[in-house]
């Protein structure tokens, strides 16, 4: 088999391999199996971003997948939840081509098996954001959202979204813009995939009306897209 370059030099220096994962005190641990082959990923998440992680192989000797395996966590770390939904076995094969025009890897079951571990891993920063969402945002009780001004008001309105619904919407490429609030109607406008999807004035537009109702002890809220 004919390597790149770029992949014998990653063979010799792999950046985030851990020959010793019991000081990876704090870690969460993720086991991905692939043929013979036994992936352990340790991570760490804070805000929806991976912020460190490491790998240790104990089964299995493609080399190929070993370099696309560090390459992937390289390529992942510290890519905001919305970036990082974007990446593709395509970005990390174009990463390690010696040549724009030559591929540098040809398997495509390779790659293929590549793109369920990178939206394993996607979902994994996903969860692992939303657990720690959960324990740090504080809802307000019944009545305190509309005792606030109207410039506390709107920047509680970003965090629920920021905390509560983009991180949702990020997964499918969209996202949302806070437009206005008007008495108790939250203007909003879809961003991204959100904008041409079916689904965003219904499900979508539902989902992120109940969370703000939920979240601010507002039952009588409405979103409105501008």
């Amino acid at each position: 088999m004919t390597y790149t370059s770029r992949i014998e030099q990653r063979l010799k220096n792999l950046k985030y391999v851990h020959p010793k994962p019991e000081l990876l005190l704090g870690f969460n641990v993720k086991i991905w199996t692939f043929n013979d082959h036994v992936l352990s990923l340790y991570f760490k998440v804070q805000n929806s971003t991976l912020t460190e992680a490491f790998w240790r192989q104990t089964n299995g000797e493609n080399s190929l997948w070993i370099v696309l395996v560090d390459v992937m966590l390289e390529l992942s770390l510290k890519r905001p939840l919305k970036e990082l939904t974007l990446l593709s076995s395509r970005e990390i094969e174009n990463y390690l081509r010696d040549h724009n025009d030559k591929m540098a890897i040809l398997d495509e079951k390779l790659l293929e098996e590549l793109d369920k571990l990178l939206e394993y891993v996607k979902n994994s920063v996903y969860n692992l954001g939303q657990n720690e969402i959960d324990g740090a945002f504080k809802k307000l009780s019944p009545g305190e959202f509309q005792s606030f001004s109207l410039v506390k008001k709107m920047g509680l309105l970003e965090q629920v979204l920021d905390f509560k619904v983009r991180p949702t919407l990020y997964t499918d490429q969209g996202n949302i813009e806070l437009v206005d609030l008007d008495e108790n109607s939250v203007i909003v406008s879809f961003k991204g995939a959100c904008d041409t999807c079916p689904s965003s004035e219904t499900g979508t537009l539902d989902f992120i009306q109940q969370t703000l109702r939920e979240e601010l002890s507002v039952p009588e809220l409405n979103v409105v897209i501008e």
